[in-house]
């Protein structure tokens, strides 16, 4: 990607594309310190590249990007995940899906700020 792109991301090395959308109730106790405990912990993995996180209301979406599918693996086997997972299933969740994708292609429109600073 651009080194000059407004996003500065890091994602020439991510293969894969974790997408999780979910519906929440309108209980939200805990939600947002369990979610920063775990963006905090995601961070540590191995595999791990990026995580982009989106709220509206009773919507929310997290997607990471990771380098292989094993790093993938082994996140959602961390005990820790996994027990904040059933709360949230408890408590927080109408619904939830995930998306596990992988990157065939990635590009940027880097924006004119960029292209005026080459």
């Amino acid at each position: 990607m651009n080194s000059n792109s407004p996003i500065n991301y890091a994602i020439d090395d991510a293969t894969y594309v974790v997408v999780f959308n979910a519906t929440l109730t309108s209980e939200q106790t805990g939600y947002r310190a369990a979610s920063k405990l775990l963006a905090g912990r995601v961070k540590k993995y191995p595999g791990f590249i990026l995580e982009e996180s989106f709220s509206d209301g009773d919507r929310t979406i997290s997607v990471t990007y990771w380098r292989d599918l094993e790093s993938i693996r082994s996140w959602r086997e961390d005990p820790e995940h996994k027990s904040i997972q059933a709360e949230a299933v408890k408590r927080w969740y109408l619904a939830y899906s995930v998306f596990v994708c992988e990157v065939s292609r990635a590009y940027e429109f880097p924006g004119p700020k960029a292209r005026h600073a080459s």
